[in-house]
C-alpha cells in the first residue's frame, strides 16, 4: 500500500507529494468500511484542514446514514466511481425538493453533482458500496456545516433507522 496513514477508523490520509489513486486503494477502503461504526470511510488527498481544496475518496455502505446537512460558504462536488445512490435535497423545513439518481459513467444515472449553494442534502445508498471522489472548498471549519432539527442525530440509531425508512418511502413515492 502507498504512503497512507490512519487518522482514525474513518479517515486515512496520503502523504505523497504526487498522489495517485488506484483500484488497490479503493479496495482497501471497501475492506475497512464495515469495521467503522458509521459505515463510512475516506482517504483524504489534501494534507491538512487549512488547505484551500479538500479532495477525498469516500466509501459508504448500504447501511450508512448521512444526516441531512448544508455547508455555509462552501462549494462541493462529487464524482461517482462505483455503485448507485440518490442525492436528496430538501428545503428549510425538510420537504424534498429534488432527488438526483447517482451512478458511475456506465450507468443511466448522473455521475457528477455539484452543489453551489447552502442547501440541505443527504445521500441514500442503493448498492452494497457507493464510492465517490468529493471536492470541497477549504479550509475546513466544523461550524460551517449545519444540521436541521427535523433530522435525527447520527448517534440515535433507532431514530436514524426510522428516518431512513420514511425517507426512502417518500423518495420512492416521488417516482
Amino acid at each position: 500500500m502507498k504512503n497512507i496513514e490512519s487518522i482514525n477508523l474513518e479517515v486515512y490520509v496520503t502523504r505523497e507529494k504526487i498522489c495517485n489513486i488506484s483500484r488497490a486503494e479503493i479496495n482497501f477502503l471497501k475492506g475497512k468500511v464495515n469495521q467503522t461504526e458509521r459505515k463510512r470511510i475516506r482517504l483524504c488527498t489534501h494534507k491538512n484542514l487549512e488547505d484551500k481544496l479538500h479532495e477525498m475518496f469516500i466509501v459508504l455502505s448500504k447501511e450508512t446514514y448521512i444526516r441531512p446537512h448544508k455547508h455555509v460558504n462552501r462549494i462541493e462536488s462529487l464524482h461517482v466511481i462505483e455503485g448507485k445512490a440518490r442525492a436528496v435535497f430538501f428545503d428549510e423545513i425538510g420537504n424534498i425538493v429534488q432527488v438526483v439518481p447517482l451512478g458511475d459513467l456506465n450507468s443511466e444515472s448522473q455521475f457528477y453533482c455539484r452543489i453551489d449553494e447552502a442547501i440541505y442534502h443527504t445521500i441514500l445508498v442503493d448498492s452494497e458500496y457507493f464510492v465517490f471522489h468529493e471536492s470541497v472548498e477549504g479550509p475546513f471549519c466544523k461550524s460551517n456545516t449545519m444540521f436541521p432539527s427535523w433530522s435525527p442525530d447520527e448517534s440515535d440509531c433507532v431514530s436514524t433507522q426510522e428516518y431512513l425508512c420514511n425517507l426512502n418511502r417518500s423518495v420512492h413515492l416521488l417516482k
